[in-house]
């Protein structure tokens, strides 16, 4: 199993998890998980949920997978997020300084409010300028560095020396915030300083995206499917909440249930 999360690792592959029985084989005396669904980075950019049911198994030793693959909606604008990278740069702590210091009129909350705001629009602005996006620094500094390297190798000058050793620098740099930024959001703590295995990073964070997202809903007898129905209930229920229109006996019950599906990680042990 080792190995097989290994591969999974080196070549960024997800598995899909699944709902329904926990094993897809048994020879009536032993039962295993053999069967599983895997997929890439290029799939999930294109199907944002994909489900996988283990079916009731019939004459075959082996229960059918069944597939299901919602293609992805339109994004809307992610959320502000303090990103850990920040914090090794010089320019930071005086940024956000320079920032909380300056007055603001009126009291309590709201001048917290207002500062925290207005720091969280100053760091927008600062990292675009500062880090700019990562991802387009690490693949411009990927192909200007074999350039660099045949000017030395045909002219080993000290100018096209210098000119190298900075362009090994910047790639490291951009390499290593690239790496910085996806163990933050893959909230992997376990890996060794230096580790740089982006493909297993992004894994994580699909995965994690993936879980966190709700994609149905029982409202009454009705299962619910629709992102926008899923939603506007959640909010209709808390509205009527806020507004006094729910009474204390039933606050803490939801007019929904979330189905109780089992789901396996990549290391479940088949």
């Amino acid at each position: 199993m080792d190995d097989f999360n290994d591969m999974m690792s080196d070549t960024g592959l997800i598995d899909a998890g699944f709902e329904g029985e926990p094993f897809t084989w048994t020879n009536k005396r032993v039962w295993r998980r053999l069967d599983r669904v895997l997929y890439s980075k290029e799939w999930a950019e294109t199907f944002n949920i994909t489900r996988v049911v283990h079916l009731p198994r019939r004459l075959s030793d082996h229960h059918p997978l069944c597939i299901e693959a919602t293609k992805a909606e339109n994004k809307k604008p992610s959320s502000f997020r303090f990103q850990n990278m920040w914090l090794h740069h010089q320019s930071f702590l005086q940024t956000v300084k320079q920032s909380w210091e300056l007055p603001i009129e009126g009291y309590g909350m709201y001048k917290l409010q207002q500062k925290i705001y207005r720091t969280k629009e100053l760091l927008k602005k600062w990292n675009r300028e500062t880090f700019g996006n990562v991802f387009t620094t690490v693949q411009q500094a990927k192909q200007k560095r074999p350039t660099r390297k045949k000017k030395f190798d045909r002219d080993p000058s000290e100018a096209n020396l210098i000119a190298l050793n900075k362009s090994n620098a910047v790639m490291v740099h951009a390499l290593t915030l690239e790496a910085e930024y996806w163990k933050q959001k893959s909230n992997c703590k376990w890996l060794e300083a230096g580790e740089r295995n982006t493909k297993y990073f992004h894994s994580l964070v699909k995965k994690k995206r993936v879980k966190s997202t709700i994609h149905r809903i029982m409202e009454g007898n009705q299962e619910i499917t629709s992102p926008d129905r899923i939603r506007d209930s959640a909010a209709s229920y808390f509205e009527n909440l806020l507004s006094g229109q729910v009474t204390q006996s039933s606050a803490t019950d939801f007019p929904f249930q979330f189905p109780r599906y089992q789901r396996r990680s990549a290391t479940t042990s088949a």
